[in-house]
């Protein structure tokens, strides 16, 4: 009790200090200088020149799709992996990526991970071990001084915390050679990939290729640049990211046990490397249409020249995001989500065709979202009120 007391006094003082690793030093990320990887653009081009500006989409429902994927396309990848995630667990699912991603790394695959501080239960921490590892950059947006699992010392810090730790980063993205992209509404866990017994996420996935993910890529820069992305370097022991701790994962192999026993046939599309497989032989035909991609703001809730806030969506073309950075968030490039398109953010989203009704497909998931390309007026950098396009029209 008197070491809990100590921290909680501590955290007090603290409370209303800058944010926990703001001025650690940051290794300046470059874009890689590595060729185009041809196995994940070579299958789409002849669709991308027939489809001129349009980008390819295929919605994958079921959860284990999404593991299947996110693993395969590790695998695949040649120069780079970028995940953006809310939530990172140290379950099963999240085991199998993260050693995954050391074995891209060890082959010269450049990994950056950014993710949030909010929901980490305990075991979540497995994942930083992979900043020991050459060629691996681990951030976490908007970090809690705190770093154990005491609810109640938690509950403390937020207390007197609460402005800066209630603003969180639900964005959910992952990048392979920027070539294809997945977005949409599952973290990384169990319940999200429909291989935990006890309980499950019902989400969706959206896999990307064309104009669309080079959007993507420009929103996911924003978030590793900004001030609230912290190095884990900064938050944690040394001994925590340390070559020793990347030389123990490296010995650490996950059985897939729920995976295997969930019956989704995991381990036949493993050995098949499908979902993967299908995209890129044409057998799972994708649908192209001309998108935008919005997605929540690093700087939301930042104050602007003229006194307004930025409070919703940013809309991911690269010059807007050049300006606003150039500006800390100004006006220029910032534009609001309207109201009439809520149902693009996470949670129980809503069928406007049928009010009060949950809606069969999430739309993209917690601060992403896609939108139709339109003519439009402008008015202060305000986009006019219409509707966001829904996922299920990408079927």
């Amino acid at each position: 009790m008197p070491r809990l007391t100590a921290l909680c006094c501590a955290l007090l003082l603290c409370a209303c200090t800058t944010l926990p690793g703001r001025d650690f030093h940051r290794t300046p990320s470059s874009p890689t200088t590595e060729p185009p990887n041809p196995a994940l653009l070579q299958p789409f081009a002849a669709a991308e020149r027939t489809h001129a500006a349009e980008s390819g989409f295929r919605l994958y429902s079921a959860g284990i799709d999404g593991l299947l994927l996110r693993l395969e396309l590790i695998e695949a990848a040649h120069s780079s992996l970028d995940l953006q995630y809310y939530i990172f667990h140290g379950d099963e699912s999240g085991k199998l990526v993260t050693e995954a991603l050391r074995k891209a790394a060890a082959r010269g695959v450049r990994v950056r991970i950014l993710i949030d501080d909010t929901e980490t239960i305990r075991g979540d921490e497995q994942l930083f071990a992979l900043g020991g590892q050459p060629n691996v950059e681990i951030r976490i947006f908007n970090p809690w001084r705190y770093r154990g699992h005491s609810t109640f010392v938690r509950g403390v810090e937020y207390l007197f915390s609460h402005s800066r730790l209630d603003f969180r980063m639900h964005n959910k993205l992952f990048i392979a050679d920027r070539a294809v992209a997945l977005v949409g509404g599952r973290n990384i866990g169990d319940e999200y990939f429909q291989v935990d017994p006890e309980w499950q996420f019902a989400d969706d996935d959206v896999f990307t290729t064309g104009p669309a993910v080079q959007e993507l890529a420009v929103s996911f820069e924003e978030f590793w640049q900004s001030q609230l992305a912290i190095p884990v370097q900064a938050l944690l022991p040394a001994k925590d990211t340390s070559a020793a701790a990347a030389e123990a994962l490296a010995r650490r192999v996950t059985e897939p046990h729920k995976a295997a026993t969930a019956g989704v046939n995991y381990e036949d599309k493993l050995s098949a490397n499908e979902p993967l497989a299908s995209l890129l032989t044409g057998r799972a035909p994708l649908n192209w249409a001309r998108a935008e991609v919005a997605a929540d703001s690093p700087y939301k809730g930042k104050q602007l020249a003229d006194g307004a806030t930025v409070s919703s969506l940013l809309f991911a073309h690269p010059h807007h995001l050049a300006r606003s950075r150039e500006q800390c968030c100004g006006a220029g490039g910032l534009h609001a989500l309207p109201s009439s398109a809520a149902a693009v953010g996470g949670g129980a989203a809503r069928d406007p065709r049928a009010p009060g009704k949950p809606a069969r497909h999430r739309a993209i998931g917690e601060a992403l979202a896609l939108r139709p390309l339109q003519p439009a007026r402008k008015t202060a950098g305000i986009r006019p009120r219409r509707h966001l396009r829904r996922l299920d029209e990408l079927r």
